[in-house]
């Protein structure tokens, strides 16, 4: 993974005294905490600066006013360790960093108390940062780490631990749901007359259609209404239109279609709430820190709005609290962003934006890709968005469109890990705080692939390689796909790939890996795609891939 370093911080990473630093911040708590004196950019108008005369400001650092030197590294981790599996299709284990604070005046115990200093600190949102103590925060810091507080442990020091966003992932999602008719029908009927309908979803064009299941006819509804389902569709999947008594069981049908990028950023960034960041501050509108007007412009000074929220083109921002109306508006699309060392400049799309400096308004993100009535409420600061669109792009031509048939609750990180990304080459995997995904393929023969030796590895004789036959070696593969609709876990189609040279160059019989995919179905591209996807995995694993 490599991380971007900027001119200050490569100059302090040169130094023979190099001075670390790290910083915690939690959301909706005031002061961030460090294990020293934390600098910052001085700009006009902070707290304290007295200007007389002829001056200037190039880069003149100050103290954090509101930075606490507490964290202890008697407790803190010092490394990030996680095993991936891409065989696999992900992560087998939720990535965590743990912080220990010094209880210094009994800040600490004031925080972690409920409804004193927060609501909660369990399930608040914690941005772990590394940079050196003569950069500015956060410019100069890169983010190591992004995650959930999910436990605090008290004692000498009080230990709070910081789980990945991959434990988000761990949700029930699409919960199966059943009601019963309230009287009879025919078999043609158009209108269900049901019992509930409020846990049934609600169609979205071209990625979620609906049905519901009464006896062995499945029926399709685009609409609801507290006791009906409306706009029915009878005799779906090769079904038989027929009569079914009052009190008949109705339960939920559903079917999911999209590319496995697309599927796993809606289903991640989908949820119950709209916005995933909410009163958010906006310095001001059109103009920037310097002066430079930008039309239909929001300027967040100080913020870098990509790294720490995730905003990215194509996404939607609601504004409040402006002093001119004209600048409150709802659900606009982000056209640009532009982030340097005074902060963010983001242009908006629609009516025109009017200038307002120093202005108190508040904005809220919406992610372009929360489209769906569920998902596991992540939000873009959690998922590595412009890495799943850099997958797409590059190997789209070998990544199916998948159609899903779901009849039973969803647990999103299997569904995830097991039916989008494993069976199309893909995997999940941490890198900087966010889900990100990786692509299962050979050594690519390119011109700037990178070469490990002494100028860029720490300790290469402590670096060991592992061949083995019971891990990462398979000389077959094997796809189970085209899943019925009815009998759902009765597969209808398979194909099987062989690689004989591996099998008399390493004769242990056959090792297969195994591929259960319940959305791959049969269609004109998929021979290819199999192909594609089956050969990939063989050039990696048919010589027993090495371990590091």
């Amino acid at each position: 993974m490599s991380i971007t370093l900027t001119s200050l911080a490569i100059d302090s990473k040169n130094k023979t005294n190099i001075v670390p630093s790290l910083v915690l911040q939690i959301d909706g708590y005031r002061n961030v905490f460090t294990i020293g004196t934390l600098k910052k950019y001085t700009r006009v108008g902070d707290v304290g600066l007295y200007i007389d005369g002829d001056w200037t400001l190039d880069g003149d650092l100050t103290n954090k006013v509101d930075a606490k030197n507490y964290i202890s590294m008697d407790g803190t981790s010092n490394a990030i360790n996680q095993q991936l599996q891409q065989d696999k299709g992900g992560a087998t284990s939720v990535t965590s960093l743990q912080i220990s604070l010094i209880d210094y005046n009994e800040d600490i115990t004031r925080l972690i108390s409920p409804s004193v200093e927060l609501t909660d600190i369990i399930g608040r949102e914690a941005f772990v940062y590394l940079g050196f103590a003569d950069n500015a925060f956060p410019e100069d810091y890169i983010t190591l780490f992004v995650g959930i507080i999910d436990e605090v442990t008290t004692g000498a020091n009080i230990v709070l631990n910081i789980a990945n966003p991959e434990q988000k992932k761990r949700q029930e999602i699409f919960i199966s749901v059943e009601t019963e008719l309230t009287a009879a029908i025919n078999n043609s009927v158009t209108t269900i007359p049901v019992l509930d309908t409020s846990n049934f979803v609600l169609p979205v064009t071209n990625i979620l259609t609906t049905y519901v299941k009464i006896d062995d006819e499945i029926i399709r509804y685009t609409g609801k209404t507290s006791t009906t389902l409306t706009g029915c569709t009878r005799a779906q999947f090769d079904t038989i239109a027929a009569s079914h008594d009052p009190e008949t069981s109705a339960a939920s049908w559903y079917r999911l279609q999209g590319t496995p990028t697309d599927l796993a950023q809606q289903l991640m960034l989908s949820g119950p709430d709209e916005y995933y960041k909410e009163n958010i501050v906006v310095s001001n509108f059109i103009r920037s820190a310097s002066g430079t007007d930008t039309p239909n412009a929001l300027v967040f000074c100080g913020v870098d709005v990509v790294t720490k929220y995730g905003l990215t083109v194509g996404d939607y921002v609601t504004t409040t609290d402006a002093t001119n109306g004209a600048n409150n508006f709802s659900l606009r699309t982000i056209s640009s962003i532009t982030v340097d060392i005074e902060g963010s400049v983001v242009v908006m799309s629609g009516a025109a934006l009017v200038l307002e400096v120093n202005t108190s308004a508040l904005c809220s993100f919406k992610s372009k890709y929360n489209v769906l009535p569920d998902g596991l409420g992540m939000g873009g600061h959690q998922v590595d968005t412009n890495e799943f669109n850099r997958v797409f792009t590059l190997f789209n031509s070998s990544l199916p469109d998948y159609d899903f048939y779901i009849t039973e609750s969803v647990n999103g990180k299997e569904f995830i890990d097991k039916q989008l990304l494993y069976p199309a080459n893909l995997f999940t995997l941490p890198k900087k705080g966010k889900v990100s995904l990786g692509f299962v393929s050979p050594p690519l023969a390119i011109a700037d692939l990178v070469t490990l030796d002494a100028s860029n590895i720490t300790d290469p004789d402590k670096i060991k390689s592992t061949r083995s036959i019971g891990k990462y070696f398979y000389n077959t593969v094997v796809y189970k796909y085209n899943y019925d609709a009815i009998e759902t876990g009765k597969a209808l189609t398979g194909y099987v790939l062989i690689d004989e040279d591996s099998k008399t160059q390493i004769p242990v019989g056959t090792k297969a890996i195994k591929i259960e995919s319940k959305g791959f179905r049969n269609t004109a591209d998929t021979d290819a795609i199999l192909s594609i996807n089956a050969r990939r995995l063989l050039a990696k694993y048919k010589n027993a891939a090495e371990m590091f």
